[in-house]
């Protein structure tokens, strides 16, 4: 991105920070209120529309390549398969806004899934594919799935034998007349794979229900009948305090709602599908990867990988960097290390579709507003703050979700009577336009009356040559209400001890931000987006310290 456009850019965001005052005070005072403009108007294209534009535009371009299951495909395939697809789910009878499950690992199948509900005008539901036995019937049963699409096997679970622990009629039924007491709305199940397996449809055998006229014909009426903001997703949401899944959001039928949307919006590149294990695939084949996403957690696990195997990532380009805080130093390391010297860091939350905030590209964290949003930071009674004042980050524009699914309580508790939906990270937006993420407001730490934010601290600790990876939190204490905990990840065959990293932050913090407990791990609970999981550190931290 050129220096004048970024000037520009910057600029018109300084330009368009708000000056309504609360009355009473000095209209001088710039306030942390920040709209993304553009000449661009919003789309009333739902996503089946838009998907249909752009593989026609691109049809002979290469558009998904899986290397673990050995599949290239054009844009003008995939197509050809969505629409077979689509058709497929109307055959077994899946009307406009029923709920259809997907359960399982990456793969080719997944993606056409992703764009043939939404053609068929079907509110997909995303499952954890991690998810066990009771997690599976509380998410089939809070939303009332009718459809389900599994994989088969992956590592240690085998989701038809789970799916039977929930709702052991299935393996009994015949295909489309599932019916269970413990999961009565579920009826149709596919399995992705070539196998049969009892009350199950084969996915390939959807398919070719496909290849019908009629159902066709179905497919291409429905188009016109489906509406940009109807529900199309529905995806799972974790509370970090309980770690269990308590709340869903639903998201409407908009270009910019769905995780798959922008491999079609863009100029297309291979999108390189593989396995945890195959990760060299990547750039050992012939069709090399140009672009990487993944959560911070996720880019310290490859660069870890690189450092060993030191592979030839000539051909990265670009990626993306988002789903958890994006410490600076491990952003520069990605930059000079993968070659991903274009890459982005994006902020957002499921709940906002997902993406608010972007940085340019580079090693930058500094993020702007994106077109057509609005934020604000306020205090703990929604008041407007001035610059450069920490204070909850809220969000508002056609990127909110539709709200929690049957959870009215919960939606009125985050989005407020004038749309603003309240994150419950904190932030601070500068004058010029920029937001600098603080932390979670529930991860603050109150030491001795003093609020910490661990995201200051843990970005001081990877800037140490010797760490890989941090995570900083508050562990209970009698006198000070809290102590910092710190855990540690040290980078491979190096060796470190506590002292060395509390010498390490003399000078550098105020005394009490320095963590009392430091802590060396081999690894973090993760989830399965491979954000650590804070709850579970100062439970294991509770446990080893015996507080």
């Amino acid at each position: 991105m050129s220096d004048m456009y970024k000037s520009a850019v910057e600029g018109s965001l300084q330009r368009n920070l708000s000056t309504v005052l609360p009355s009473g005070n000095n209209s001088d005072i710039k306030w942390s209120y920040v709209c993304g403009t553009t000449s661009e108007p919003l789309t009333c294209k739902h996503v089946g529309q838009l998907f249909d534009e752009k593989t026609t535009e691109f049809a002979s371009r290469t558009c998904i390549v899986s290397i673990y299951q050995d599949i290239s495909k054009t844009f003008a395939e995939v197509r050809k398969e969505v629409d077979r697809l689509a058709a497929g789910f109307i055959s077994l009878g899946m009307d406009k806004g029923d709920r259809l499950g997907i359960w399982g690992i990456t793969c080719y199948e997944w993606y056409l899934v992703q764009f043939a509900a939404a053609k068929a005008g079907l509110v997909l539901v995303n499952i954890n594919p991690a998810y066990q036995a009771a997690e599976l019937k509380y998410c089939l049963n809070l939303v009332d799935v009718k459809g389900l699409v599994c994989s088969e096997t992956f590592r240690t679970q085998n989701y038809y034998k789970i799916l039977n622990a929930v709702a052991p009629e299935v393996e009994g039924s015949k295909p489309g007349s599932i019916k269970s007491a413990n999961a009565p709305a579920l009826e149709k199940l596919v399995m992705i794979s070539d196998k049969e397996f009892g009350g199950a449809f084969r996915f390939q055998d959807v398919m070719k229900m496909g290849d019908s006229k009629e159902y066709m014909d179905k497919l291409e009426s429905l188009q016109n009948k489906i509406q940009m903001d109807d529900a199309c997703n529905i995806q799972f949401t974790s509370v970090g305090e309980i770690g269990f899944n308590q709340h869903l959001n639903s998201s409407h039928n908009t270009s910019r709602v769905q995780p798959a949307v922008p491999k079609v919006l863009v100029p297309p590149i291979i999108m390189l599908l593989t396995t945890p294990e195959s990760w060299d695939n990547g750039f050992n084949s012939t069709k090399r990867c140009t672009a990487i996403y993944g959560s911070p957690t996720m880019f310290v696990d490859m660069l870890n990988l690189q450092r060993q195997h030191a592979y030839d990532v000539s051909s990265v380009e670009t990626g993306i960097m988002a789903g958890a805080s994006c410490p600076t130093e491990l952003c520069k390391n990605v930059g000079k290390e993968l070659n991903m010297t274009r890459f982005t860091v994006v902020y957002g939350m499921t709940e906002t579709g997902p993406v608010t905030f972007q940085a340019f590209p580079g090693a930058s964290t500094t993020l702007y507003v994106n077109p057509h949003v609005e934020a604000k930071v306020c205090d703990e009674n929604g008041k407007l703050l001035p610059c450069g004042t920490p204070g909850e980050i809220c969000t508002r524009g056609y990127s909110t979700m539709l709200g929690y699914w049957g959870d009215e309580k919960k939606t009125k508790d985050t989005i407020d009577s004038k749309s603003w939906l309240h994150s419950g990270d904190l932030g601070v937006i500068h004058e010029n336009g920029s937001l600098e993420i603080v932390g979670r407001i529930k991860d603050m730490i109150i030491r001795g009356g003093e609020n910490l934010f661990p995201k200051e601290i843990e970005e001081l600790l990877h800037q140490h040559p010797k760490v890989m990876e941090a995570s900083v939190v508050g562990i209970p204490d009698e006198r000070m209400g809290e102590e910092l905990c710190a855990w540690i990840r040290l980078e491979d065959n190096t060796h470190c001890t506590e002292e060395e990293l509390k010498a390490y932050f003399k000078g550098k913090i105020a005394h009490f931000k320095i963590p009392r407990f430091i802590i060396f791990v081999d690894k973090f609970p993760l989830t399965v987006t491979g954000k650590i999981q804070k709850f579970k550190v100062i439970e294991e931290s509770i446990k080893k310290l015996g507080r």
